[in-house]
């Protein structure tokens, strides 16, 4: 299911209570990755009474338009982000991978989750990392 058919999804009546009970922000700054049934989300948007980005991230189950959870990642490691700009999850083993673009000009990090949502590792990239791609023997 391509990205555009996420986001109808996630204005269904379901999710925007959801959105509303979380305060995730659908911006420009919005992506997802669908493995499956599970649609791995995440959004930035920038809160003008804060002035501050406010990072969301969902996991959604598409047949049932159920969010699973309100976090894909489960062990806190999302406050170590400071600006997430890649998602991908591998196909095979469910591992999530979240790139971290930081502030734009240094270095940024790459994450990888296992299917859980708990760290497994994270390694300095160059700057802005944003694409992944899995090659498969």
């Amino acid at each position: 299911m391509p990205c555009s058919s996420i986001l109808r999804l996630i204005l269904s009546p379901t999710i925007i209570t959801f959105l509303k009970v979380s305060l995730v922000f659908i911006s420009e700054r919005f992506s997802c990755i669908t493995v499956g049934d599970s649609a791995y989300l995440y959004s930035v948007g920038f809160n003008w009474n804060t002035g501050l980005d406010e990072i969301s991230y969902a996991l959604i189950d598409i047949k049932s338009e159920k969010v699973l959870s309100k976090s894909f990642i489960a062990d806190g490691t999302e406050s170590l982000i400071k600006l997430p700009y890649g998602i991908a999850v591998n196909p095979n083993n469910k591992e999530i991978f979240v790139t971290d673009a930081g502030d734009y000009v240094s270095p940024g990090t790459l994450y990888c989750f296992d299917k859980t949502g708990h760290l497994k590792w994270k390694q300095t990239t160059g700057d802005i990392p944003a694409h992944i791609e899995f090659t498969f023997k």
